[in-house]
């Protein structure tokens, strides 16, 4: 049927005829959207778009929002496997096995601090501490005396090497600026060239050099380097501690006394009875 509608010739069709109109338009859409993706580009770059499933398009969801969250996936897969190869190739040995020794180093003192030290390491085997060096001052000949004379079994593995006294005997403390200076760079040299992982000391001065060199390693580089301080304090030291002990009493690792009664001033330490 024709009819006139302001100047204009009009259709009118059936309800059937509507219907399957917009049914073929529809499809013809759907056609049109569907090819747009699948088709090479005008633009002639060689490329094909990736076809995104219909139930991704409805959240929104283009093509550079999928690529994105597959490379996430594909490197939250690979830092995955990455943690269980180095969790299971960093595993230790297991506990029956023999345990490494550890390198250590083996601070003298002079007169009686050296023979309690001797004392201390009479026993040590170098199935527990290897390498072992040992350090005296470059003026202490007495020391390396007693040293020889005790006939360590293992001396002739052990390595030696010799610092500065940080103070000598009757020194004015003005000049002891300049001596400790210098014994602490030397500290510093040593221990880096060495790399303990123990360092043993019970004093005097000798030892305070080194175990400050080792306390600033820790401090700065502990993931790389951490040594292990252990300081026993002499045996006629009964009520306080030596100057070395004081100094070293908030840095040594493991701070060991030898008489009960310093405990109570001094609850860090650790009383383990007469070690000499």
């Amino acid at each position: 049927h024709r009819r006139k509608f302001e100047g204009q010739e009009t259709h009118v069709t059936s309800p059937s005829r509507r219907h399957s109109e917009l049914l073929f338009a529809f499809h013809f859409e759907c056609d049109c959207e569907s090819s747009s993706l699948t088709e090479e580009p005008s633009s002639g770059e060689g490329e094909y778009y990736t076809h995104i499933p219909a139930h991704l398009t409805k959240y929104g969801m283009t093509d550079c929002t999928l690529r994105g969250v597959l490379a996430l996936c594909s490197i939250a897969v690979a830092h995955l496997a990455f943690c269980v190869f180095r969790h299971f190739s960093c595993r230790g040995s297991s506990p029956s096995s023999v345990p490494r020794p550890a390198s250590a180093m083996v601070v003298f003192g002079s007169g009686g601090h050296t023979s309690e030290m001797l004392h201390l390491i009479r026993d040590v085997s170098l199935t527990q501490l290897s390498p072992l060096c040992f350090v005296t001052a470059h003026s202490d000949e007495t020391s390396l005396q007693k040293i020889r004379a005790f006939q360590l079994k293992y001396i002739d593995s052990v390595q030696w090497s010799t610092i500065y006294r940080s103070r000598e005997v009757k020194q004015s403390w003005l000049s002891t600026v300049v001596t400790t200076s210098y014994a602490l760079l030397q500290s510093f040299h040593l221990v880096l060239v060495l790399r303990p992982q123990v360092i043993l000391c019970n004093g005097p001065g000798t030892c305070v050099p080194i175990c400050l060199a080792a306390a600033l390693f820790r401090f700065f580089s502990a993931q790389f380097y951490s040594p292990r301080i252990v300081f026993t304090e002499s045996y006629c030291r009964v009520e306080s501690l030596s100057l070395t002990g004081k100094i070293l009493y908030n840095i040594a690792d493991k701070f060991i006394v030898q008489w009960p009664q310093l405990l109570q001033r001094y609850p860090k330490a650790r009383y383990i009875g007469k070690v000499c």
